[in-house]
């Protein structure tokens, strides 16, 4: 498999890892916090306040943890292949 090829499938997983992860933890954290499962923000009767702090946490936490899943990832590839990913990208 060609190594650029291989460096973003495994990026790519690393992400999309992480993302599913995140969501779940989010709910759970967002459950926890207001005692109900957070409601999909474009419902026009649902309060601004909380649609905004939905939207701004996962955007937040979500950007965090994609940057975590590829420097994991990085850090992965490098012990594997012995090279930096930038040189397979």
């Amino acid at each position: 498999m060609d190594r650029r090829l291989a460096w973003k499938l495994a990026s790519a997983g690393a992400a999309a890892a992480a993302a599913m992860i995140i969501r779940r933890g989010l709910d759970s954290a967002w459950h926890r916090a207001r005692g109900e499962s957070p409601r999909r923000p474009v419902v026009t009767d649902e309060d601004w306040t909380p649609a905004i702090l939905w939207a701004a946490g996962v955007g937040i936490v979500a950007g965090v943890g994609r940057l975590v899943a590829r420097r994991g990832a990085a850090s992965l590839w490098r012990r594997v292949a012995g090279a930096d990913p930038s040189e397979a990208a």
